[in-house]
């Protein structure tokens, strides 16, 4: 999966986000939860989502040439 997310100045960042089959849970109709995960400790997406919610995900479906997208808000909750 790749998150995208923006800057308060309008700047775009996008970074891949993965881990075993399942790792992204649906809640309900509206939401998703994936979990957050160590990185480079740069934390550009929390950033981001914090001056700008609105984030877009892009889910690659190996061995099918499928990808499913979704846009909308963030929040950041811990479990």
């Amino acid at each position: 999966m790749c998150l995208a997310t923006c800057d308060a100045e309008g700047n775009c960042d996008v970074s891949p986000r993965g881990d075993p089959a399942g790792f992204v849970r649906v809640v309900d109709r509206k939401t998703v939860m994936i979990p957050d995960r160590r990185g480079n400790n740069r934390i550009d997406s929390l950033r981001n989502i914090v001056c700008d919610p609105r984030v877009a995900l892009l889910f690659l479906i190996p061995g099918s040439g499928t990808t499913l997208r979704e846009i909308g808000r963030a929040s950041c909750r811990e479990r």
